[in-house]
């Protein structure tokens, strides 16, 4: 019999300056009536800043300004009052609708205003007496439990997220941080290109930077942030969704970490699509990705999947036959990938189509993960086809899959099946392969996985690395590629200056599909000034009189915001 939860307070993360009594006093309503409505109030501010802090959802935002609020899930919880309450919040200036988002028509999407934006913290608990706690609190519950029962699976993993031991380097961090916003500020173009303006510019500068010191702050309150509810079958933490370069500022026991990185990992999973053994009964795909294994097998999709595949049924005498031993196949993955496209296209003069590595790496990415009708006829999909047909065709029909999916169900925004077939794929493999082994062989070395890589201290980083690449030739057949990164103990003008360059880059390039509220710096994880290779930066932000701190420096309690609704 399921238990049944018991009454508890419902802890919610709010702006530290919103009331919700000043927005309801006036308007006379009864005490019950008045109650519900607040507890809806904190709902919605939960939730957006909940989604702010993920790493998936800060993305997002970059783009398109806002973040969804779905109908379901607010009428689930809030009941059909929801749209009160969110206008409430809009009228009284808390949040703004923005547009920005199209799943076959213009969505809004909400966040929070300027006011609230660059706001601190504070905890509050939603009221017993309001009608929606009986229905949160079994939301948060089940989730709780969901949860739960995947990361009890994997306790030779969680059990090294201690708080205690796992730690960002504080100092490192401030000078990175804030030299990072000096510099984005001070290299935005004059003038700037067509159709830009400033405040959007400075707005998702700011953003960013945000988006570190949250982090940061997180982490020193020892929120680890554990995670494995999402369609992905992902371990989603803290440190994953930490900035890559403010990731090698993590210690261990006070020791910099190592990554582990398996070099082009999508496209080296995507062989694994290839193998007629893992479309069968009991494999790969079926294990990890059921519900696609049995839509991919109506007659339809299986003839076109048996073309592709070479082989006819699944008997034993085709099983493991198919195209290994051309395409990805034969690559040797432990060489460039990237590079290897970009030697390609310059043999058969496309120079254009893959100039560089860089471009080569973002381009396989929309290659795979792109399932707009467009990619059909992209050049750069085209050249890829040439070269790898049969992989491009497994590409083809699990994403008409997914086109054809989302046609029968507009409103679902989660049914893009090959990458979260892919990241699936890698779950599997790194966590409940790589990561087991590592346990067993090295129990006294740190594992830290960030989907595709491994984090662990120096001293094991040589054996972690042999561990994976034999784990995943046995499973896979093919012998993988790795690097290793290591941590510093300071921060570097070269690699600031390489970051800053891609991501004040990356904001000039792609023009947000919705317009931004201006946005201030949230207060410094230190009030002193940073240093960096003997660069000091003066500014009035690091003078802590007069500065007021938030009530509380709590930045997750629970979190049950689901990243996929």
């Amino acid at each position: 019999m399921k238990k049944k939860p018991k009454v508890e307070d419902l802890k919610v993360i709010l702006p530290n300056n919103f009331s919700a009594d000043q927005i309801l006093a006036p308007l006379g309503m009864r005490k019950d009536f008045q109650t519900n409505l607040k507890a809806g109030m904190f709902f919605i501010l939960d939730n957006l800043i909940k989604m702010s802090q993920n790493r998936m959802w800060r993305d997002f935002y970059d783009v398109h300004g806002g973040y969804p609020l779905h109908s379901t899930i607010l009428n689930q919880i809030i009941g059909n009052k929801y749209t009160t309450v969110l206008d409430l919040l809009v009228k009284s200036g808390v949040i703004l609708r923005t547009k920005g988002y199209q799943i076959g028509k213009q969505t809004k999407l909400f966040t929070l205003s300027q006011t609230y934006l660059s706001a601190g913290y504070k905890i509050r608990t939603i009221s017993k007496d309001a009608s929606m706690h009986k229905r949160l609190l079994e939301y948060r519950t089940e989730q709780k439990q969901l949860n739960d029962a995947a990361l009890v699976k994997i306790k030779y993993v969680t059990k090294w997220f201690d708080p205690q031991r796992l730690t960002l380097d504080k100092k490192q961090a401030h000078s990175l941080i804030e030299f990072y916003m000096a510099e984005m500020h001070a290299l935005i173009p004059d003038p700037l290109p067509k159709g830009r303006s400033h405040d959007e510019i400075e707005t998702r500068i700011n953003h960013r930077v945000n988006s570190m010191i949250d982090t940061f702050n997180s982490v020193e309150e020892g929120y680890m942030g554990l995670k494995k509810t999402g369609k992905d079958n992902r371990l989603h933490s803290v440190v994953s969704n930490t900035k890559k370069e403010l990731r090698g500022l993590y210690r261990y026991d006070g020791k910099p970490m190592v990554s582990i990185d398996l070099k082009a990992s999508q496209p080296y999973l995507l062989s694994q699509l290839l193998k007629p053994k893992s479309w069968g009964e009991k494999g790969l795909i079926t294990q990890v990705f059921p519900e696609l294994h049995s839509r991919i097998f109506s007659w339809k999709y299986k003839k076109l999947l048996n073309v592709i595949l070479m082989f006819g049924t699944f008997s034993k005498t085709h099983t493991g036959k198919g195209f290994q031993g051309t395409g990805f196949f034969k690559f040797k993955w432990d060489t460039d990938f990237y590079q290897h496209l970009v030697d390609l296209a310059r043999a058969e003069g496309a120079e254009k189509v893959f100039p560089h590595r860089d471009a080569v790496k973002k381009k396989m990415m929309m290659i795979l993960f792109d399932d707009g009708e467009y990619m059909d006829k992209d050049k750069d999909f085209l050249l890829f086809k040439k070269w790898f047909p049969e992989e491009a065709g497994i590409v083809e029909l699990i994403k008409t899959i997914s086109r054809e999916t989302k046609a029968s169900d507009p409103d679902d925004t989660g049914l893009n099946f090959l990458p979260i077939l892919l990241q699936r794929v890698e779950s599997y493999l790194i966590l409940e392969k790589v990561c087991k082994k590592i346990s067993k062989e090295l129990p006294d070395a740190p594992i830290i996985p960030v989907h595709d890589c491994i984090m662990t201290t120096g001293e094991f980083a040589d054996e972690v690395a042999e561990v994976v690449k034999k784990v995943l030739k046995k499973e896979t057949g093919l012998e993988p590629g790795v690097t290793k990164e290591f941590g510093t103990t300071t921060v570097k003008k070269k690699i600031l200056g390489k970051l800053v360059a891609e991501d004040l880059q990356d904001i000039l390039q792609n023009k947000s599909k919705g317009k931004h509220v201006a946005t201030g710096i949230k207060p410094p994880v230190l009030y002193e000034s940073p240093d960096l290779e003997g660069d000091w930066l003066i500014y009035h932000r690091y003078d802590v009189n007069g500065v007021s701190f938030p009530d509380e420096r709590i930045f997750h309690i629970v979190d049950d915001t689901n990243p996929e609704i």
